[in-house]
């Protein structure tokens, strides 16, 4: 073999082992770009709704009666949001983002909706009884 074609042989490993190496940058980048909007507005409304169903469910233990527990029922149908939020997270999961992507999509829901951090750890908080 040539020289010539060592080298083109060498710079094609190169080029192949850098590519090989950097091409999810970009693949996540597009993928945000597609369906981060999508992914935020769910966790705003799954958030919402179980905030919603969270306060409903507290109604009906602190004040049993036929209204709370209308309300309670609506909460809870109101969760399939958080049906469809899951669903859409693990497709995105499926087509290569990881845990801290939809975290880092999730934080920037908060700052856009600017939502008080505290209500959040309250609802998601699991207490003793």
């Amino acid at each position: 073999m040539s020289i010539k074609i060592k080298l083109y042989f060498c710079l094609f490993l190169l080029v192949g082992f850098i590519l090989g190496n950097v091409w999810k940058i970009p693949y996540k980048q597009i993928v945000i770009n597609i369906y981060g909007e999508e992914y935020k507005n769910l966790v705003y409304q799954c958030d919402y709704v179980m905030k919603d169903h969270y306060l409903a469910k507290s109604k009906v233990i602190l004040e049993p009666n036929e209204e709370s527990l209308k309300n309670l029922e609506q909460a809870e149908y109101s969760l399939i949001h958080c049906h469809e939020y899951d669903k859409f997270r693990k497709k995105l999961l499926s087509l290569g983002l990881d845990e801290v992507d939809l975290s880092y999509l999730g934080l920037e829901i908060i700052e856009e909706k600017q939502i008080n951090i505290n209500e959040i750890v309250d609802i998601h908080e699991i207490k003793q009884k």
